[in-house]
Parts: structure tokens; C-alpha cells; sequence
């Protein structure tokens, strides 16, 4: 059986996992864009992944979040002379690597609030996913109680996750200037920085604004 992707030791299919969205984007966006791409986007352990990034701006730089490691940074080089709009790396994976997904980060400017930003990723071995629910976590000890459910996650084999559950009629467990927060905590953000730490990708689900009555003033429903 070839590995694949499963919620809790079930099969399914990747694509009822990821979504992805795509937006129109303005021409100075487009000028700041960066496109990350990866060689393969199933490897065998044992073997490399060629990356490879084009910008428009210079001072690219780049990390790879492996599984069950974390972050490591991710040597870049221009792909040949007279073109440092390309630039090339390597991600290898040892033999004895967990399994799990690899997550290319790229960005320019500063870190925390970077100018551009662009994101690749290839798997190694299976993926087996668990939905994360912010409404469950320890508000009195909100990063000991996340470290403690990765802990636990890892150790039955679990090594990708999916943030379900991100705004619930009280608020939104992150920082909005639209929708109400639920608490001072940005659950979130901290769940992200716990998880790139630990080797654990994690993707946030799409959520829609249970703090307001639908249909809202004024919008009549058809």
C-alpha cells in the first residue's frame, strides 16, 4: 500500500484536506512575489529535494520545517551567473528520517513581518493528520497544554495538523481588528510557533464569522 494522508488512522484523500485559495493579486504584489518549487513532491528516504526560488526582490531567505525536528535554515545559491533572481538549495532526508511533510518557508525583509512571502512542500513517508480545537485548550496554561498534546500526538505517530474550529460565537482565537476575540490569547499564532518547533506542519481550516447573526441588517435572505 502506498503511504498516504489519513485523519487518525483512516484513509482519505488529500483532497478533502487542502484547500487552497487563490486571489487576484495587484502588479506591485506580483513584483514581490515568490515562488518556491520542489524537484519532487513524494521522496524516498535517503534521497534530496531539489529547491528552487524566483523573486523579483533581493534577500531571499529560506527555512525547511522537517518533521519531528523543527526549523532548520535552508543554504540558498544563486542559480547560475548574472541571474540571483534564482536561487537553488538542497533538503536531504536521511534514511532514518520520521515520516511527515516537509514545509519550504521563504520570505523577504524581516521575519515577523516579512515583505513577501512564499511556501513549498514535499512528503516523506505517510501523513497521519489530527484536527487541533482551540475551544479545548488549558486557557490557564495554553503553551504548556498545546506542548503537552503534541508530545502526545507524536508518540502514536501523529505528524500533521489541521487548527479546526478557529472562531466560535464567544470570539476568534486570534487577533482580528473585524472579528471579536474570544480572549486576550492569540491561540492560534501560539499553536503555529509550537508546532514549527516541534516538526509538525499545521494547516488553519477555512472559518466563517459565528460572532454575528446571519443573515446580517440588511442583507435579506433569498
Amino acid at each position: 500500500m502506498n503511504p498516504g494522508i489519513s485523519i487518525l488512522g483512516c484513509p482519505v484523500s488529500a483532497s478533502i484536506i487542502l484547500a487552497v485559495a487563490v486571489f487576484a493579486a495587484s502588479a506591485a504584489a506580483q513584483n514581490q512575489s515568490i515562488k518556491v518549487s520542489v524537484s519532487s513532491a513524494k521522496v524516498e528516504k535517503g534521497a534530496s529535494v531539489h529547491v528552487t526560488i524566483e523573486s523579483r526582490v533581493r534577500g531571499v531567505k529560506a527555512v525547511v520545517v522537517r518533521p519531528g525536528i523543527g526549523v532548520e535554515s535552508l543554504e540558498l545559491k544563486a542559480e547560475s551567473d548574472g541571474k540571483d533572481n534564482i536561487l537553488v538549495g538542497v533538503v536531504q532526508v536521511p534514511g532514518d528520517s520520521p515520516d511527515g511533510m516537509y514545509v519550504i518557508h521563504a520570505w523577504t525583509g524581516d521575519a515577523r513581518r516579512p515583505t513577501a512571502v512564499g511556501k513549498g512542500n514535499f512528503r516523506g513517508g505517510s501523513i497521519i493528520a489530527d484536527f487541533f480545537i482551540g475551544n479545548y485548550v488549558d486557557k490557564n496554561d495554553a503553551a504548556g497544554d498545546i506542548d503537552a498534546y503534541l508530545k502526545d500526538f507524536r508518540s502514536v505517530g501523529g505528524n500533521f495538523l489541521i487548527a479546526h474550529n478557529l472562531i466560535i460565537p464567544p470570539g476568534a482565537f486570534y487577533s482580528s481588528k473585524i472579528i471579536k476575540r474570544g480572549s486576550d490569547a492569540d491561540l492560534v499564532e501560539l499553536l503555529l510557533e509550537r508546532a514549527d518547533r516541534s516538526g509538525m506542519p499545521a494547516l488553519l481550516s477555512v472559518s466563517w464569522d459565528m460572532t454575528r447573526n446571519t443573515p446580517l441588517p440588511g442583507v435579506s435572505r433569498k
